[in-house]
C-alpha cells in the first residue's frame, strides 16, 4: 500500500535538482507546475547526464506513455512501467524511465494509488531514475497544492520538483541573452511586451524566437 500522509513534506527544489545532475541522479521525481517548457529542459540534462551507452537506448531509455491513443488498458501500462523499472541496465551505471500523459485530474483512486506504490519503489531502486512529468493540464496547481493529499502522496513517494511560471523581467533577460547568442539585440520594454504577449509561457515565447529573427534577417536590422 503507498505510504501514509501524516509526515510534513517539502519540495525538492530546483537547485537540488540541479545538484542531482552534477552529482549523481537517483530514484524517482515528479517534475509539476505551469512551466511545461523548463520540464522538458530538465528532462533534456536528464537524458544527456544518463544515457552515455550510445546504441544502448533501447535497453537504458523506457518512456512508458498513458495516452488514451494507446493499444494497451491503463492495468497494462502500469505493468509495463513496474517492468521498466526494474530492468537492468545495460553498458551503463543506470537507465532512465520516463512516465508521460498521465493526467492526475481524472485518475481514479485505484490507480493513483498503483501509481505511488511504483514510484515509491522506484525512489529505492538505485540503477534507475524515474521521471514522472506531469503538465499543466495534467496536474493543476495552485496555493492549496502543496497541503493537498495527493501532492502529499506524491511527495513522500518521489522527489517532486515544482516548475513555476517565471516573471516577466527574469523571461525579458533568457530573451536578451537569447537573442544576443544570435547577435540581436532587444530592448527591456520590447522583452517584457513579447513575455506579456505570450502569457509568460516559455514554450510560447521559443516559438517567436524564429520569427522575429527571420523577421530582422529579412530587414536587415540587428534590433528586435
Amino acid at each position: 500500500m503507498a505510504r501514509e500522509t501524516k509526515a510534513k513534506v517539502l519540495s525538492y527544489t530546483q537547485e537540488k535538482l540541479d545538484s542531482d545532475i552534477k552529482s549523481r541522479l537517483s530514484g524517482a521525481y515528479v517534475f509539476f507546475g505551469d512551466e511545461d517548457y523548463m520540464k522538458e529542459h530538465y528532462l533534456g540534462k536528464i537524458r544527456k547526464k544518463l544515457l552515455t551507452a550510445e546504441g544502448f537506448e533501447t535497453f537504458n531509455h523506457f518512456i512508458v506513455s498513458f495516452s488514451s491513443v494507446s493499444n494497451l488498458s491503463q492495468d497494462e501500462l502500469f505493468v509495463r512501467l513496474s517492468d521498466a523499472v526494474d530492468a537492468m541496465p545495460m553498458m551503463q551505471e543506470q537507465k532512465l524511465v520516463e512516465i508521460r500523459d498521465l493526467s492526475l485530474t481524472n485518475i481514479s483512486s485505484k490507480a493513483f494509488e498503483t501509481l505511488v506504490d511504483i514510484l515509491t519503489h522506484a525512489n529505492e531502486v538505485d540503477d534507475t531514475v524515474t521521471v514522472l512529468n506531469l503538465r499543466e493540464n495534467e496536474y493543476v496547481v495552485d496555493y492549496k497544492t502543496e497541503t493537498s493529499a495527493t501532492y502529499k502522496k506524491l511527495a513522500l513517494a518521489a522527489k517532486a520538483v515544482r516548475f513555476d511560471s517565471f516573471t516577466p523581467e527574469r523571461l525579458a533577460t533568457w530573451e536578451k541573452k537569447h537573442f544576443a547568442s544570435k547577435e540581436l539585440f532587444i530592448a527591456q520594454d520590447a522583452a517584457l511586451m513579447l513575455a506579456d504577449m505570450c502569457a509568460c509561457r516559455m514554450f510560447t515565447i521559443n516559438s517567436e524566437f524564429a520569427k522575429l529573427e527571420a523577421y530582422a534577417e529579412v530587414h536587415g536590422k540587428k534590433t528586435i
